[in-house]
């Protein structure tokens, strides 16, 4: 749904609001109320100016992925995407100064709408991301991305951006001239885009004045010539030739920038259906997006279950891994008990929190009062009556069954009756330990990887008498700390070391059978 407000200065707020999701995407939907919108607003002689705003919490998050799989031939792929660069043709060309009003997030196509206006102004909030993300998925920018970008702020500026698919802050974005301006708070929004129409109001894009220069210089400029050529190369090296989406931007940009810009949008369409109808983005959509979204939702979660109230955590063994959870617990807001075997370790373990947390705020990602607020939360101990009342205690002591199951004890006889224990184990069977457990159906497998606080997986490992409520409070959990929960069966190895060592042994057989290496 796009609703139009026409304010005083008859400037129009044009407000993106997709009723049936969460988030605004761009799809046949939203491109027929769009292009209804825009002609009736350009035709109308009394609006002076175009603001783009969204009533979701982002901005848009991009093309819907469902609507581009759909696509089978090549001249569909096409002729989806040059509709699209002919609305935004519209949109840049309408004779009307048009600005984007960015109040969250906005990548892929989304992105691509912005650059179409002719200023792009975004809250300077540090959460918010903007870019072009495509190629992560083995696709390239296909709403006239690889033109745009490179034309507004030059081409070796645009290299990583679309080749590595960078998401940036409103404040790295406007340092590299990807937004124009950012304003502190999302009232103000409105009002600074008004502001630009009345004062300013170019509406003509750079690329099509006509003594348009790219920025930097064009394609044969001899630095460019020289960081083309040595991407190429670079991106050969990174990818062994076993991506072509990066090598589909490259070329896009290449020849397209030497082409009048209507033309480069057309050959970046056809690269675009190249890549569209590649097993690679097709291989790397279902997992990368599709999945990941699903599970990162929690869709592995059990069905009418009361969400988890966890109030205290506790975990037992302070080293690298223990000191990881503890950090990522109390970072998500969870008073900790870290315990360990004396007094000292544990203390060592609360020190891991304080050395990442120094490091944030050196680089500026965190503040002293913040740091604080989060070291506050975790409780270093050696005293197990201190684990009392936990909700949840994730066990990260050594590989030791015996061990295991003495701290298993130990702490199921304080903790709440109601609460799950859970191992951190990364090979021992989950059925297996939780036969030191009172309470098997509430002892549960959580995997964490190693940097805990950058690895993104958290492995939820279901023994033979786990329930339902055990699963679904984990996941709660998972979810609460920002991680990706995947739920899987029990098993030394579990899942992804499985899965490791199959991929290891048929590269193996590959090479037995007399593949080539390369």
């Amino acid at each position: 749904m796009i609703t139009v407000k026409i304010l005083e200065s008859k400037i129009a707020v044009l407000t993106f609001d997709n009723p049936e999701k969460s988030v605004n995407a761009i799809n046949n939907e939203f491109l027929i109320a769009f292009e209804k919108e825009l002609e009736a607003l350009v035709s109308n002689d009394s609006i002076k100016g175009i603001i783009l705003a969204s009533a979701k919490k982002d901005f848009i998050v991009g093309a819907d992925l469902e609507m581009i799989m759909h696509l089978k031939t090549a001249d569909e792929v096409i002729e989806a995407a040059n509709r699209l660069h002919e609305l935004l043709r519209k949109l840049e060309t309408c004779n009307k100064p048009v600005v984007a009003a960015i109040n969250g997030t906005v990548l892929g196509g989304g992105y691509e709408l912005c650059l179409a206006c002719h200023h792009r102004i975004a809250v300077n909030n540090p959460k918010i991301r903007i870019g072009l993300p495509e190629v992560q998925l083995g696709l390239l920018p296909g709403g006239g991305g690889t033109q745009r970008l490179p034309r507004l702020i030059g081409i070796q500026n645009a290299l990583r951006p679309l080749l590595e698919g960078q998401k940036l802050n409103p404040e790295k974005a406007s340092k590299l001239g990807m937004i124009d301006a950012v304003v502190d708070r999302e009232e103000e929004l409105i009002s600074e885009a008004e502001k630009w129409i009345l004062e300013v109001g170019n509406c003509v894009q750079p690329w099509d004045e006509k003594k348009f220069r790219i920025p930097g210089g064009g394609i044969t400029s001899p630095s460019n010539v020289m960081a083309l050529a040595g991407t190429a190369g670079m991106l050969q090296k990174k990818t062994y030739g076993n991506y072509p989406a990066p090598f589909a931007i490259l070329n896009a940009i290449n020849e397209g920038l030497q082409l009048p810009f209507e033309q480069g949008l057309q050959n970046e369409a056809k690269y675009f259906a190249k890549c569209v109808l590649s097993k690679e983005a097709k291989n790397m959509i279902k997992p990368l997006f599709f999945n990941l979204n699903n599970a990162n939702k929690g869709i592995a979660r059990p069905k009418d279950i009361p969400s988890a109230k966890i109030e205290k955590v506790g975990i037992l063994g302070a080293g690298m891994m223990g000191g990881g959870i503890a950090y990522v617990t109390a970072n998500a807001g969870l008073p900790v008990i870290l315990k360990d075997s004396t007094q000292e370790n544990a203390e060592r373990g609360k020190a891991y929190s304080e050395n990442l947390l120094a490091k944030q705020i050196e680089k500026g990602r965190a503040t002293k009062e913040k740091a604080e607020e989060i070291l506050n939360r975790i409780k270093p101990t050696e005293k197990t009556e201190d684990l009392t009342a936990c909700d949840l205690i994730i066990e990260a002591v050594f590989e030791s069954r015996e061990l295991k199951a003495t701290v298993t004890k130990e702490s199921e006889a304080v903790m709440n009756p109601n609460g799950v224990f859970a191992s951190n184990t990364s090979t021992l069977p989950i059925t297996g330990l939780a036969e030191a457990s009172v309470r098997p159906e509430n002892f549960i497998g959580l995997h964490f990887f190693s940097p805990v606080d950058k690895m993104p997986l958290v492995e939820i490992i279901v023994g033979e008498k786990t329930s339902d409520y055990a699963i679904a409070f984990c996941i709660d959990y998972v979810l609460k700390i920002k991680k990706t929960p995947i739920v899987v069966n029990d098993s030394r190895g579990f899942y992804t070391s499985r899965v490791f060592s199959t991929y290891i042994f048929e590269g193996l057989e590959l090479l037995a059978e007399g593949v080539t290496p390369a």
